[in-house]
């Protein structure tokens, strides 16, 4: 599932602890790490200098010690175009940002800069974000929240859970199923004329129908992994904001959500819920993008 991944440095003291962070994707099956730094044409900037060159010698060496396969990759260009085209040409399976990278201050101050939100909207691969909110020395996937609207892109996300659940190591404590009813689709049906009591019941039928698909994939999960706790939980509310309280209330290491982009052109990838709860979140987010044509860069 991510047998290879490509780990974005900008070669800051910060950029070190990324490393130690990515250490728990080989409880998944990562083996292979290329790890890229983007020179930014836009900044006049065309080589590493001799500082650069051995911090960037360190860290691979420091990967090396964890027991990665490692290729170092310095690109010069404009770092979105850059980071998507070797994510595509070198086939990795994911892409990590994490706090060291110019990228990622932006999360920090929760706001996303161009080059953050254009990797997101861009790239057909999942990819990780918000790496420096993990805790020190904590496991990434020890406590999962998957947000699932029973859509074709949570549906596929559900695709990368349940190979969590079945390759992660006893670390894995728990995972959490959260649905949220859009309360402005209630309101909306309910505000029809003489239709309020049978708008509740077909509401009533409709999420009985849901919580019996989402009590299938959580058996599905505990069977994959017996010694984890599996929850689901239904809220009623507003997507977002429902996914961060609940990811604060659960105290999830990670927030795993499918992307599901409908803006104006098919090229669009990340929906406004999986952008705004990456931006937010108060642990690192996987968002999980359908399988599409990589944009062309």
């Amino acid at each position: 599932m991510f047998a290879r991944i490509l780990l974005l440095t900008d070669l800051s003291e910060a950029s070190e602890s990324d490393l130690r962070s990515a250490a728990s994707f080989r409880s998944v099956g990562a083996s292979d790490v290329a790890l890229l730094h983007v020179l930014d044409e836009r900044k006049g900037i065309s080589s590493l200098g001799e500082a650069e060159k051995a911090r960037l010698a360190a860290q691979e060496e420091s990967l090396i010690e964890e027991g990665w396969n490692v290729e170092i990759l310095v690109r010069s260009g404009i770092p979105f175009d850059e980071i998507v085209r070797t994510a595509l040409e070198r086939e990795v399976s994911l892409v990590v940002m994490g706090q060291g990278h110019p990228l990622q201050r932006a999360l920090t101050a929760r706001l996303f800069g161009e080059t953050a939100y254009r990797i997101l909207e861009m790239c057909p691969l999942p990819i990780l974000v918000g790496l420096e909110r993990m805790e020190r020395e904590d496991f990434l996937f020890r406590n999962v929240l998957y947000g699932c609207d029973l859509s074709d892109s949570s549906l596929h996300a559900f695709k990368y859970v349940e190979r969590i659940a079945e390759t992660a190591s006893p670390e894995l404590e728990r995972m959490t199923i959260l649905h949220v009813h859009e309360r402005h689709h209630a309101a909306l049906f309910q505000g029809i004329p003489g239709a309020g009591k049978e708008c509740r019941e077909r509401m009533e039928a409709l999420i009985a129908l849901e919580m019996e698909r989402f009590q299938s994939m959580a058996e599905r999960l505990k069977r994959a992994h017996p010694r984890m706790d599996v929850a689901v939980i239904a809220e009623e509310g507003q997507a977002v904001e429902t996914i961060l309280d609940t990811a604060r209330a659960t105290k999830a290491t990670l927030v795993l959500l499918g992307a599901q982009g409908k803006a104006w052109s098919p090229q669009y990838r990340i929906g406004t819920v999986a952008y705004r709860v990456a931006q937010q979140a108060p642990c690192p987010v996987l968002v999980v993008p359908m399988h599409r044509m990589a944009y062309p860069v």
